[in-house]
């Protein structure tokens, strides 16, 4: 028998953020072991600055689980992991970043300057108690 894998998946409602900045989401955490993985899609219907264009304030996306946090095991040196973003576009007309975060608020940011369907992705340690 191989590690327990579980999964959360997310929607729309789980958006913590202004949900009306954002026409669809979808995510899954899975947890297999120690290691997280999240997939993502993300449709905006407006570039996600806080603060508007040139500003660095991000979008909160989803909160990250009891049981899929980012481990405290590095918090002193180590406060958020970065994830990778791509959209089927023509490189250099659109910029996004995305991060776990694990300083107290367990979330997951995002920002973009344009529309349309954004595909998120990274993978991070855990060190909670294994999710039911």
């Amino acid at each position: 028998k191989g590690i327990e894998k579980v999964v959360k998946k997310l929607g729309i409602n789980d958006i913590i953020g202004d949900k009306s900045k954002i026409k669809e989401f979808d995510g899954v955490f899975i947890r297999s072991g120690e290691r997280v993985e999240f997939f993502a899609r993300v449709n905006p219907n407006t570039p996600l600055i806080e603060g508007g264009v040139g500003n660095t304030g991000s979008f909160e996306l989803c909160n990250i689980p009891l049981g899929f946090r980012l481990s405290n095991d590095f918090d002193d040196f180590v406060w958020n992991v970065s994830l990778s973003v791509s959209k089927f576009a023509k490189s250099g007309t659109w910029s996004a970043d995305c991060f776990a975060e694990r300083k107290g608020t367990n979330k997951v940011q995002f920002f973009c300057t344009n529309t349309s369907n954004h595909y998120i992705s990274g993978a991070w340690y855990t060190n909670d108690k294994y999710p039911s």
